[in-house]
């Protein structure tokens, strides 16, 4: 479970930095960002439970930011967007920063695209992920999609999902999101399923050492056969190997998160 936890924030940490928009909310999901960015003079202020991050749009296409995540340690993050065209947007940037109760550092280069409006669009991520700590390492390659569609005025149905080869490990989580009337503010409620793919002993069964009547049932450890010995008078002892199998594992999270446009 800690493993998990310890997974789960440095996803949080990689990406929480990354959402600026010029329609207020849209540019998040539930951790991912999409293409949006913020406007000038602009910010936005996100909360993960104890988790704090505030960006602010240094120009029309670049935002700086920084946060805590968990107060476990302190970070900073640029990102630049630029429009493609009326339904395509793009954004890349770099984040950094460092435990503050251990030695360590972490670093998480990214580039998404989005495709759609601010009310309905699905973006595509990419990036790599660097965690090093005292006691967790997150090394590798990410990749997430994510999407967002307006339901009502007030409220939308948002998703994300990460994937990190190399540690064959998976988020996939979905929130309804819901605005204050000003539109200023919004609570993204959910769950997520964390997934594993994880190596468990197993002890995979050979055959069978068949003992010796004639000298005190005695084994040899050598496998003699796939079953037991039919003759009940000869003692027959199963030979196992000791080998691993991959398993996928997972459990679920609730999300609430919160968001406000400055």
């Amino acid at each position: 479970m800690l493993k998990k936890f310890a997974f789960l924030t440095g996803i949080v940490f990689a990406s929480t930095s990354l959402a600026q928009t010029t329609s207020g909310h849209t540019s998040r999901y539930i951790f991912s960002p999409s293409g949006f960015g913020l406007e000038k003079d602009r910010a936005y202020l996100n909360v993960y439970g104890p988790m704090i991050d505030l960006q602010y749009g240094l120009t029309d296409n670049i935002a700086i930011g920084f946060g805590t995540p968990y107060f476990l340690g302190v970070y900073g993050s640029v990102s630049y967007w630029t429009k493609i065209n009326d339904k395509v947007y793009f954004k890349t940037g770099l984040l950094a920063g460092f435990p503050s109760l251990s030695e360590g550092y972490g670093v998480f280069p990214f580039a998404v695209g989005t495709y759609g409006t601010p009310d309905n669009q699905l973006s595509l991520g990419v990036g790599y992920v660097r965690i090093e700590t005292y006691k967790f390492d997150l090394n590798g390659p990410s990749i997430n999609i994510g999407g967002y569609h307006k339901i009502q005025k007030v409220s939308g149905f948002v998703y994300d999902s990460w994937y990190l080869p190399q540690e064959e490990t998976a988020i996939i989580a979905s929130s309804i999101r819901l605005y204050t009337k000003k539109n200023k503010m919004h609570w993204n409620i959910g769950v997520a399923s964390i997934w594993q793919n994880r190596r468990r002993p197993y002890n995979l069964l050979l055959g069978y050492d068949w003992g010796r009547p004639n000298q005190g049932n005695l084994r040899d450890g050598i496998v003699d056969g796939p079953n037991p010995n039919p003759d009940p008078s000869v003692y027959s002892e199963p030979i196992y190997l000791l080998t691993t199998w991959k398993q996928w594992e997972h459990s679920f999270i609730p999300t609430i998160t919160f968001a406000a446009y400055l």
